[in-house]
């Protein structure tokens, strides 16, 4: 038995609100989130790895697979199969749950490798996860199959392209060439409510050289003070790379801004500058 997770973003996602908006005669309806959360109980306390069937579904709901292709619609979940029993498998669910015989700590650092790794295209060698694909499979430095079930196995194509079409719409996409340093900074940025869709899709390398030289220099957290202190709440930018000319102003760390001194007064005998003269302010006085 494993628990089943749910994210604390559901309530916003995309799919989520195409599952509000699919009611044939409701404005709102989110109906079918009722089944979705038996399901993934259900899921969870029978070891199925994100597979149930619409026999079990029929039992809680006298329209259950009317609810359920509502699901499906959004995608959240999709048809399935299993033992010649008709049902359906949540998307993704080995991404996100514990999966049957796995031992928990692995799967940390399971949900860690697909964050950070395998949806960025990224090969990191120290970790356990990480290798290139063999015959569509992802095997470890040991050569084991991971135990990730087949079913549940994205396509990184294709998911690229559900991303970049769904930031057209509705939310953030990273295109940083799995840059986990960017891909980290801009979370922590997109915790403002005004930049909770912060984009990062259209960097170049020269974007991403810059912001990866700053982080560096400044740590990604005075990097976030500085784009908050300065962030318009009129007219916040869309971007990440609307900020990298303010922070390539900033000093490094424990140096102070210089002052940039003011020119000496240009007139005979005057010795203020140009910024403030007593001789030119006291001429100006006298002149009134």
């Amino acid at each position: 038995m494993a628990w089943f997770k749910v994210d604390d973003k559901l309530h916003d996602h995309r799919k989520t609100r195409k599952v509000r908006r699919s009611h044939p005669t409701k404005k709102r309806d989110v109906a079918p989130f009722g089944i979705w959360g038996l399901a993934g109980s259900w899921c969870g306390s029978n070891d199925t790895d994100g597979f149930i069937p619409l026999e079990v579904l029929e039992e809680w709901d006298d329209d259950a697979e009317g609810l359920a292709g509502r699901l499906v619609a959004a995608g959240l979940w999709v048809d399935d199969e299993v033992d010649g029993e008709r049902g359906y498998r949540f998307h993704e669910y080995a991404e996100r749950n514990p999966v049957s015989g796995e031992d928990p700590a692995d799967y940390g650092r399971r949900g860690n490798h697909v964050r950070w790794h395998e949806a960025r295209g990224v090969i990191d060698p120290k970790c356990p996860f990480c290798s290139p694909r063999i015959g569509g499979d992802h095997r470890g430095e040991s050569g084991a199959e991971s135990s990730r079930p087949g079913p549940t196995r994205p396509d990184p194509t294709a998911a690229a392209g559900d991303r970049a079409a769904a930031a057209a719409v509705d939310g953030p996409v990273d295109n940083h060439h799995g840059n986990v340093a960017i891909e980290i900074l801009a979370d922590k940025l997109r915790q403002h409510t005004l930049l909770r869709t912060l984009r990062t899709d259209k960097l170049t390398e020269d974007w991403e050289t810059r912001i990866v030289a700053l982080i560096e220099r400044h740590g990604d957290q005075r990097l976030v003070d500085a784009a908050l202190a300065g962030l318009r709440r009129d007219d916040p930018p869309r971007l990440i790379q609307a900020f990298v000319g303010a922070w390539e102003a900033m000093p490094a760390a424990g140096k102070r801004v210089a002052a940039v001194p003011a020119p000496t007064c240009t007139e005979p005998g005057h010795t203020g500058t140009t910024r403030h003269c007593v001789q030119c302010a006291s001429e100006r006085k006298a002149a009134r």
